[in-house]
């Protein structure tokens, strides 16, 4: 098991290793808990002291954690700090024996579950599906339902800050979504929407079945390159009479030095050399067409052959597919409902909401089509955004009619 080390640092207050036993730091004053060993100081904390000594406030005690135990890495909860809530949880619901675990689960029912976060959520969900014992399972599962039902609500704000937001934006301190043009990318203006501000928690559903990868249809083939014809050569330059060789040979026959014939016959050598280098060349040019044919006459067939090989696995996808889900049905199954549950709590989630709203000081330097960019928002429900727009209306129409 991976060693477990956690100080709990918070303006004047702090939980955290004294003289090598746990303790509570308040001002000047140490208290050291009950407990030696880690594992037995973080589940054996009286919870009403610890309660007392953070004031409640779990999450504002940053806990740095040094090697958090494997079986938390396995399901996707990374990163070194958390808040002294969460360290507690996550490590004995991981690791802890069944006693450890039923005081992790009894701490979480005195806490409530408004206090418990994403990751500890995370941890009672893998408590519900695969605790060590039926009585675990049957405590974590309550308790997870009802993080998931606390979950889907958008809390709704009391009278006082209603009211508050209303004269925040009758002195236009406020921006918000309803001030945005259906084409407007509202995502560049609140911009954690776009970063997956509403994405739905991975507590808040069972753990996505794992789908074995489904045959895909095959890639459109790249066929070779077709072959280009050749280069032909050059026609050879025709030899022609010699002028000087014709009156050399005349004047070699008129002194009876030479035949009469000498002349005809040079003419007639010359004649079959030009004869022979068209021959050569024409000889040269239907080598070339014939290995361009047979370059072609491959191509085409390979070509077909890829062609064949490709459209055969295309007819055969249909029965690859059919064999997939024949194997898989219970696993399809399995995540068709995940799917239906993810698009229920959506709905149920997401059609709450009235509009997202920020105040003009938190924007950022830089602007979107003339629209503000923020990097944080707060959400209204759609009850709570009547309620202040019919306020806003009626203190509107008010001051336009004063009488002075």
């Amino acid at each position: 098991m991976a060693d477990f080390k956690a100080v709990i640092e918070h303006e004047d207050h702090a939980l955290g290793w004294g003289d090598g036993k746990p303790c509570v730091r308040t001002g000047e004053d140490t208290v050291v808990l009950d407990g030696s060993s880690k594992i037995a100081w973080l589940i054996h904390l009286p919870f009403k002291k610890v309660q007392a000594a953070v004031k409640g406030k779990f999450h504002n005690y940053v806990v740095e954690v040094d090697g958090w135990p494997e079986d938390i890495h396995k399901s996707g909860l990374h990163g070194d700090s958390t808040d002294y809530m969460s360290a507690v949880l996550l490590y004995v619901l991981f690791n802890g024996d069944e006693a450890q675990r039923l005081t992790a689960l009894s701490w979480i029912k005195e806490m409530g579950v408004k206090e418990i976060g994403d990751r500890v959520a995370v941890a009672l969900r893998n408590e519900a599906d695969r605790g060590i014992s039926d009585v675990t399972k049957a405590i974590a599962m309550p308790l997870l339902e009802e993080w998931r039902e606390d979950h889907k609500k958008i809390p709704s704000k009391t009278d006082a800050e209603l009211k508050q937001l209303v004269l925040d934006m009758l002195e236009n301190r406020i921006f918000t979504s309803a001030q945005c043009d259906p084409h407007d990318n509202i995502g560049m203006v609140f911009m954690p929407l776009a970063l997956g501000a509403l994405s739905v928690p991975d507590a808040a559903l069972p753990e996505r079945p794992r789908v074995p990868p489904a045959p895909e249809m095959p890639k459109e083939p790249v066929m070779p390159s077709e072959p280009a014809p050749r280069k032909e050569p050059r026609s050879p330059e025709e030899i022609k009479e010699d002028p000087k060789e014709i009156a050399r040979l005349d004047h070699e026959v008129r002194w009876n030095r030479l035949k009469p014939e000498a002349i005809e016959l040079y003419r007639h050598n010359i004649k079959l050399q030009n004869e022979g280098q068209m021959a050569a060349h024409q000889r040269k040019l239907e080598g070339l067409k014939e290995g361009y044919d047979r370059e072609l006459t491959e191509w085409k067939e390979r070509c077909a052959k890829i062609r064949a090989d490709y459209e055969s696995e295309v007819t055969s996808l249909d029965d690859r597919v059919k064999a997939w889900e024949t194997e898989n049905a219970e696993i399809l199954a399995e995540a068709d409902a995940w799917e239906k549950l993810y698009e229920d709590w959506v709905k149920e989630y997401r059609g709450d909401i009235g509009i997202f709203y920020e105040y003009y000081d938190k924007a950022m330097p830089r602007s979107c089509n003339g629209l503000p960019c923020f990097m944080s928002f707060a959400i209204l429900s759609w009850g709570d955004w009547e309620r202040v727009w019919k306020a806003y209306e009626k203190e509107t129409k008010r001051r336009e009619e004063i009488e002075v």
